[in-house]
């Protein structure tokens, strides 16, 4: 029996040692080749570490850090250099007093333009088509729902004295205005309340949010490998390989609103109200512009969010909704998907590749030219 054993172990050893020695060459080359894609070629993980760019802020939740800049990150291997300036602004360095008339761009990350080089952001290319005769200001902050915008605006940027604000409407932010996170103001509904509407979720905390284990957390920032196996993962999982819709979006898009709908809809278009109110208490001109969202404008994508949720869906909702609320309270809306629409424009030329909100320098271009012509149609600047 013994010397069986003896010969079953060499065996064994015999099998096993250059299945781990194969083993070991495996993982040291992909480690070699991460840390040269890393480090060389310069790809990292989409956002790859935020906090060189936002900080905590008791006002709004979460800020940029004034004089911040660097490069910003995209899944696909693409970065753009940003610079925050002294006042906390995604822009080129502002003075609180003017020398000529202003626009303010207020709203989330469609309006801070970060997927393009910065002489193609909205900003920039609406100074130009303007003919420079107006300075064009970018309050945008990355992830701000409708009602930190608000706040912000009301605390900070109207002490640029704006002639003119803009705000970029994203539909993302009707679920953020009404849902309590930690770290983020909201707003719940309250009749007894100016504007019907109760500030909430202050005193803000640093948010801190449930993340993998220090193992996965480390291979997700620095290892390319790991993240396009776990892109392959979930694709497996689903059986398809079809993106996956967010429901938190497309809720906003239901047929068939639900109660928890209803309120969240009310509490956006309230905002809304009260960022029209400030402004023109203040002589200023206010315009609200809707995004563009490629699932509402996409038959392709449309037929796989009603296969994946289960729903029936009217894409023209938001876009409805909004133009009904801002026509029937005084309120100048300018809708960029049913432009698209009419003009029967290729919706993935506009939006940033492997997106589905974020505008490329085409959709910026468009943008841009959108808002100059509605400006001018309104009389608000000079032009035909």
């Amino acid at each position: 029996m013994e010397p069986f054993l003896v010969r079953f172990v060499h065996e064994i050893k015999r099998v096993v040692k250059p299945l781990f020695f194969s083993l070991v060459i495996a993982l040291l080359s992909v480690a070699i080749a991460d840390f040269f894609i890393f480090s060389i070629l310069d790809i990292k993980n989409s956002g790859y570490k935020p906090e060189r760019f936002f900080q905590f802020d008791t006002l709004t939740g979460h800020f940029h850090r004034p004089n911040a800049e660097g490069y910003w990150y995209r899944s696909d291997g693409e970065k753009f250099y940003i610079k925050i300036n002294s006042y906390g602004f995604s822009d080129s360095q502002r003075r609180i007093s003017k020398t000529r008339p202003r626009i303010a761009l207020i709203g989330d990350s469609l309006t801070e333009f970060w997927e393009v080089d910065e002489k193609y952001r909205g900003q920039f290319v609406l100074e130009d088509l303007l003919n420079q005769k107006y300075e064009v200001l970018n309050f945008g902050v990355r992830g701000y729902s409708t009602a930190q915008t608000y706040i912000l605006f009301k605390n900070v940027g109207v002490h640029f004295s704006p002639d003119i604000v803009i705000y970029n409407f994203c539909s993302n932010d009707i679920y953020d205005n009404a849902h309590p996170v930690l770290g983020r103001p909201y707003y719940k509904m309250a009749p007894g309340e100016p504007g019907g509407l109760k500030l909430k979720g202050y005193p803000l905390q640093v948010r801190q949010i449930e993340s993998e284990s220090p193992v996965e957390k480390f291979l997700i920032e620095y290892s390319f490998f790991y993240r396009k196996f776990n892109e392959v993962r979930e694709r497996i999982l689903r059986y398809d390989r079809s993106p996956q819709m967010p429901r938190q979006v497309l809720q906003a898009y239901r047929r068939d609103y639900e109660d928890e709908d209803e309120t969240r809809m009310e509490v956006t278009t309230k905002l809304i109200s009260l960022l029209n109110a400030f402004t023109k208490e203040r002589g200023m001109r206010f315009l609200v512009v809707e995004g563009i969202y490629s699932t509402t404008l996409k038959a392709s994508e449309q037929d796989v969010a009603t296969r994946q949720l289960g729903e029936r869906f009217d894409f023209n909702k938001v876009s409805d909704i909004l133009k009904d609320y801002c026509s029937k309270n005084g309120i100048e809306f300018l809708s960029l998907p049913q432009m698209v629409k009419e003009k029967k424009l290729n919706v993935s030329e506009l939006i940033y590749k492997d997106d589905s909100m974020h505008l490329s320098r085409e959709g910026i271009r468009f943008y841009a030219q959108a808002v100059k012509e509605k400006l001018q149609w309104l009389g608000w600047v000079s032009g035909s």
